[in-house]
């Protein structure tokens, strides 16, 4: 009786952050053989509004307090973006670059942010959310990708950049057929690290500092871009 006490304990203070903010992630993610199934992005009960920009920009700069953020392939050449107006999310156009902002605390703050995202973009992703969810796929030719949460869950999916950094705090990091030019950087603090590369992981150049039950030895010496994978507390699973 005394574990159980303490387990729902655990459970109460690692939620805390996310009640507190009125921001519980929305982003549901199902995996089966390390492959990641994406979750539709249907919300009937909302109105989402709907902006366009010009597919060839040079970044995407998402920061947010807290918000569920989808990324996913356009029907077209533009950049569509999708949110739900009122609730104190900006989008704007600064030159090359697309700017996603939410500062609040409301309890309807995790509403969610949809980036519809072209072929022929080629620039890079940046997203920096405190509390919330990430889930990208099928995004082949960035320049950069870059994802960090303090507490929330990133799914990726069938993505290719030059260089991929993931980091979340508290939550759950994964990934399927992620590969990488020049380095591929996962980190997490507290939570699991589960997914797959592009390639058999013995074809990169792996470091490691894990500190928590894994399937993946400490170093590879391969011949491919550089891996280095980070977790206290958790499990990485990497098949």
């Amino acid at each position: 009786m005394m574990n159980f006490r303490r387990y729902k304990l655990g459970v109460m203070i690692a939620l805390l952050p996310l009640v507190m903010t009125g921001c519980l992630p929305k982003t549901e993610i199902t995996t089966k053989d390390s492959q990641i199934s994406m979750a539709d992005d249907t919300y009937s009960d909302v109105s989402m509004k709907k902006v366009k920009f010009n597919g060839l920009k040079k970044y995407i700069d998402i920061n947010m307090e807290c918000g569920n953020v989808t990324i996913k392939k356009s029907s077209d050449k533009d950049i569509h973006v999708e949110y739900v107006d009122g609730v104190g999310i900006r989008v704007e156009e600064m030159g090359s670059m697309i700017s996603v902002r939410y500062q609040g605390s409301s309890i309807n703050s995790d509403e969610p942010v949809i980036i519809h995202m072209p072929d022929v973009y080629k620039g890079e992703v940046n997203a920096k959310i405190d509390n919330g969810g990430i889930q990208i796929g099928d995004m082949k030719d960035l320049e950069k990708l870059e994802l960090e949460l303090t507490n929330g869950n990133i799914n990726c999916e069938n993505v290719v950049a030059k260089e991929v950094e993931l980091a979340s705090k508290n939550g759950k990091i994964m990934f399927a057929n992620l590969d990488a030019d020049k380095s591929i950087d996962i980190k997490i603090d507290n939570g699991d690290i589960e997914g797959s590369f592009a390639k058999d992981i013995n074809n990169y150049k792996v470091t490691t500092n894990i500190k928590c039950e894994s399937n993946i030895p400490e170093s590879i010496d391969g011949d491919g871009a550089e891996v280095h994978i980070e977790c206290d507390n958790g499990e990485v699973n990497i098949q």
